[in-house]
């Protein structure tokens, strides 16, 4: 087993873990064990029980069975993955765990332009909140249910090559609608470090949106590591070596404190 600590990560809407085998690859290059779970909601379909309601639970089977093994993990979220991420946790932390005399657990929280909201927000009510009429003027809403990112070459990978893009485009899907209002349960960044990358290029989730989120989370006690990327909403791609050292940098701080 290696020493570093274990990497799960919880994609964005629309996406897949397929969607990161550029960053999990150059992770794993670096000595890291990678797990990066599909969530139900952004299968291509939307049968029945899916949607939110099952995003966090998949999550969590995954991160609490790595931490009952007595692993150390960092979570990595990206995009709607800080919802599902903040909401999959609960008592899975390296704190939390200690006090009921176990080992193991959540030692760091990674927010790639991630939706990192306090506890009863969703992003509609954020939205509405920084005065937006419409939150996701990028998301095409279709009549059975689901929704798809109307353009992503330009809204998620403005600065990716295009030769990357193609490929990368062949992994999305289409979205469970109910995913938009997912409400946010569990704040672990009030109990674990965050490190969020602030990207100034993002038309997914606005310079100016990220700002007021990461104002309300000081305004609530936390302040977050900030990293700014000149990036757009896809910097593991677009900046994957920058990306990765971040995420070293995390792991090297968090072996210091073990």
């Amino acid at each position: 087993m290696s020493t570093k600590p274990t990497i799960v990560l919880v994609h964005g809407g629309g996406h897949s873990p397929q969607s990161y085998v550029k960053f999990t690859t150059e992770l794993q290059s670096r000595g890291f064990e990678v797990h990066a779970p599909q969530l139900p909601s952004c299968t291509g379909h939307r049968p029945e029980g899916t949607s939110t309601q099952k995003d966090p639970l998949v999550v969590r089977q995954v991160v609490e069975q790595l931490v009952d093994e007595g692993r150390t993990i960092i979570l990595i979220m990206h995009s709607y993955g800080g919802i599902v991420g903040c909401n999959a946790i609960e008592d899975l932390d390296i704190p939390s765990r200690a006090t009921r005399g176990k080992s193991g657990g959540v030692a760091h929280l990674i927010a790639i332009a991630a939706f990192i909201y306090p506890k009863g927000y969703s992003i509609p009510k954020m939205g509405r909140e920084i005065g937006e009429e419409n939150p996701l003027p990028w998301v095409q809403f279709n009549e059975d249910g689901s929704n798809f990112i109307i353009d992503p070459r330009t809204s998620c990978y403005a600065d990716v090559s295009d030769e990357e893009a193609e490929i990368v485009l062949k992994t999305l899907s289409v979205v469970d609608t109910r995913s938009t209002e997912f409400v946010v349960r569990g704040e672990p960044w009030k109990i674990l470090p965050l490190t969020y990358i602030y990207t100034l290029q993002d038309v997914i989730f606005p310079p100016r949106h990220q700002r007021y989120l990461l104002d309300k989370l000081e305004a609530a006690g936390h302040q977050a590591d900030v990293r700014t990327f000149d990036s757009s909403h896809s910097p593991f791609l677009s900046r994957t070596r920058d990306t990765v050292k971040v995420i070293e940098e995390v792991a090297d701080n968090v072996a210091r404190k073990a």
